[in-house]
């Protein structure tokens, strides 16, 4: 199957955020269903909800432009499909962080949702350059800068999630 390979990591990554998501919007849904003008730093949130907003557009443009440039310099397009895919469900991330920062105005939730889609879209990108790299040169020494760093992001990522648990409880 085309692509295959894709669509495994994005089902996983995709199963990973909902189930960030839940727990968080499980463990303190009354906190979390308040605007942020209840909630101190109101003024913090909109920076970081515009940040968020500048940042997944400029990345969304460059994994976009990416994107057409693999498919434009590939003499056979079919075997980038699964970083392709991957490609394209972080520009989808990005978007859908795009989309959330008026929702995040109304209710706190939507900015961690809006936190845990961009946080998804740079794994989805990162993976997506590591089977580029995977497919393209045959040294899997190019692959341990993006691996370690994938590691490095998700260890981060990781201690980003127990904060918000343990602020949230």
């Amino acid at each position: 199957m085309i692509g295959s390979s894709g669509i495994i990591l994005g089902s996983i990554l995709v199963s990973f955020l909902l189930v960030e998501i839940a727990i968080l919007y499980f463990l303190d849904f009354e906190e979390l269903s308040k605007a942020p003008e209840n909630v101190e730093g109101d003024k913090k949130v909109k920076q970081i909800g515009k940040w968020y907003v500048s940042t997944t557009l400029t990345f969304s443009g460059l994994v976009f432009t990416g994107i057409t440039i693999i498919l434009s310099l590939s003499t056979s397009p079919e075997e980038y499909a699964s970083p392709i895919f991957l490609l394209g469900m972080a520009i989808a991330l990005f978007l859908i962080t795009y989309k959330l920062y008026f929702h995040a105005l109304s209710k706190l939730f939507y900015l961690y949702l809006m936190d845990k889609t961009i946080a998804y879209g740079f794994f989805s990108f990162i993976l997506g350059l590591i089977l580029i790299f995977n497919t393209y040169f045959t040294s899997n020494l190019l692959l341990i800068p993006f691996a370690g760093g994938f590691l490095i992001i998700v260890i981060l990522h990781l201690i980003e999630f127990k904060k918000n648990i343990e602020s949230l409880s």
